[in-house]
């Protein structure tokens, strides 16, 4: 708005008031709002001071409030208050609300406002907000959104504020992927799925219309200020303003599941000729109850988690259970079906070397989870045997 030519200021005016009189006389009870951009506290008092004195109608002072976007000049003084430089602050937007109220008895509704999921682009458009934006404020993520908008509610509840509206939550390419944009430009062209039109080409500048040489008005610039990924699923984040309302209750961690190990016999071995009537075939499955005194430690307790299993910790459980580079010497005795008791040792069938051995069992077990049973394929070789007569 140009202040120093009043004649401008007087049609903006009579303009507004033909908007605002419309809206009474349709929707009488409704409220109207006259929205500024990027709080500021010389630019508002400037403006709200032309309205005043051109006696524009209207209840409520709407502002914008994003976190990375400033007017890159000092957002001024209120109340003994410096508002700092820089991008939109809980403080500067307390500042706003305390001018609005105090000097022109209306209270302030924030009808823009949001913080981004990340820092990329998923169409190839290009993105408003990007790295080199002002966005050291909060973390780039979910976390990040809900954190700016706390911070956002705390500061209109401090002064009265009416609230705020995420813009714009939804606004995701009509078809994500670099290589989409012009399959984008297609649609936008056909059906306005875009953010612009190509008729804005020459009324927007090229800057914000093209981007590495290609139309942009097909995609969106705002997918990574949005509540949901590039392919519509609901960020975490969307469940920030249920959590503001009704208070947020932490999810239980789940319970641990305890695997056993079954010990797959694939060879038997006899080379002190005991004599066997009875005992461990090849095919036997084993547990280590059978065959082992405890488990080390280290083993045991890896046994015992949620989820999935990494490699790592398999190839640790491998590792706990001996037999590496040696065999699994239990001092246990193995009692036959019938009676029989027999002392065994155990070796890992698969891999030469400590290395292949711990690999071969995580291979084995890839794909479990907590609570399913282990393989371990080893051989067995009876070292002696006092079989009943």
């Amino acid at each position: 708005m140009d202040f120093i030519n009043k004649e401008k200021v007087a049609q903006i005016s009579r303009y507004l008031n033909a908007g605002s009189k419309a809206v009474r006389d349709v929707l009488p009870d409704a409220k109207v709002a006259i929205q500024l951009e990027t709080p500021n506290v010389p630019k508002y008092t400037n403006i709200m001071n032309a309205l005043r004195d051109n006696n524009v109608d209207y209840d409520i002072l709407g502002t914008s409030y994003y976190p990375f976007w400033s007017t890159h000049d000092g957002n001024g003084w209120y109340d003994d208050v410096d508002m700092g430089w820089g991008a939109n602050t809980p403080k500067s937007l307390e500042g706003i609300e305390k001018l609005a109220k105090q000097e022109y008895g209306k209270q302030v509704v924030v009808l823009e406002t949001g913080w981004i999921n990340n820092v990329r682009d998923s169409d190839g458009t290009g993105n408003s907000i990007g790295p080199d934006s002002e966005i050291q404020a909060y973390s780039h993520d979910p976390q990040g959104q809900v954190d700016a908008m706390a911070d956002m509610y705390k500061a209109l509840v401090a002064q009265g504020g009416l609230g705020g509206f995420w813009w714009e939550p939804a606004w995701i390419p009509v078809k994500a992927g670099w290589e989409n944009w012009q399959f984008n430009k297609d649609a936008s062209d056909k059906y306005g799925t875009g953010w612009a039109s190509q008729y804005a080409v020459g009324y927007a500048p090229d800057s914000v219309m093209y981007y590495n040489g290609q139309p942009t008005w097909g995609g969106s610039t705002w997918d990574n200020v949005a509540l949901f990924d590039d392919l519509g699923h609901p960020l975490q984040s969307l469940k920030m303003y249920n959590g503001f309302l009704h208070g947020y209750e932490s999810p239980k961690a789940p319970e641990k599941s305890t695997s056993t190990l079954n010990f797959k016999v694939n060879k038997v071995w006899n080379s002190n000729n005991v004599a066997l009537k009875d005992g461990i075939v090849e095919g036997s499955t084993l547990t280590a109850s059978d065959m082992l005194e405890p488990l080390s430690a280290a083993a045991n307790e890896l046994l015992s988690g949620t989820g999935a299993f990494t490699q790592e910790n398999l190839e640790k459980i491998a590792s706990g259970l001996g037999g590496m580079t040696t065999a699994l010497e239990g001092s246990k005795t193995y009692y036959a079906d019938n009676g029989d008791a027999y002392h065994y040792v155990f070796w890992f069938t698969e891999g030469k070397t400590a290395e292949q051995k711990a690999w071969n069992f995580y291979n084995d077990n890839m794909n479990a989870k907590y609570g399913e049973p282990l393989v371990v394929n080893v051989e067995a070789t009876v070292t002696w045997g006092a079989a009943k007569a």
